[in-house]
């Protein structure tokens, strides 16, 4: 027997639901419609953070993540999923908590640790920001000591995913 996922889950919607949980945000959230920025977004005010999430691969939107975190003094988010593949959740960041200007990350991708714990990561052994609690935490030692490591990372966050999405099978 089959069991087929209710048709109001989306990529976007469980790509959102692993970040809101990593966050530990359990409340319901509305969508903001704001200037520049995907339909998808939801404030998490408590925790300092905008999320939003496309599937528009290019890098559309990036200035209204940059604009967003300056406006309203968050850390923002933009979650890029290609919903044909399961390839990298890709994301852009403003982060606006940090005094000054938001100091902004681009292509970076959602990681997985062996735990379970998620991560944004850089394409290289730079900064990366652990999503926690507490909101998003920009750590200067990344979750990864090798680019294998960080890539079956990114896979084990983009097939969690996924997976949430595939039918089950009931015995």
């Amino acid at each position: 027997m089959t069991t087929d996922i209710a048709a109001r889950a989306t990529l976007a919607s469980v790509a959102s639901g692993s970040v809101l949980q990593a966050l530990c945000a359990s409340d319901c959230y509305d969508f903001h419609h704001l200037p520049d920025l995907p339909e998808h977004t939801i404030v998490v005010a408590d925790r300092g953070v905008l999320l939003s999430v496309t599937d528009d691969a290019d890098a559309t939107f990036r200035d209204g993540i940059l604009d967003a975190a300056t406006r309203l003094h968050l850390d923002a988010a933009l979650l890029r999923i290609d919903p044909r593949e399961v390839g990298p959740i890709t994301v852009d960041l403003a982060l606006g908590l940090l005094s000054g200007a938001p100091l902004t990350l681009a292509n970076f991708a959602l990681f997985e640790t062996p735990k379970g714990d998620l991560w944004f990561v850089p394409q290289t052994c730079r900064p990366a920001v652990e999503i926690t609690p507490e909101g998003f935490v920009l750590e200067l030692v990344a979750p990864f000591d090798t680019l294998s490591q960080r890539d079956a990372g990114v896979l084990r966050a983009s097939r969690s995913v996924h997976r949430i999405l595939e039918p089950a099978e009931a015995l």
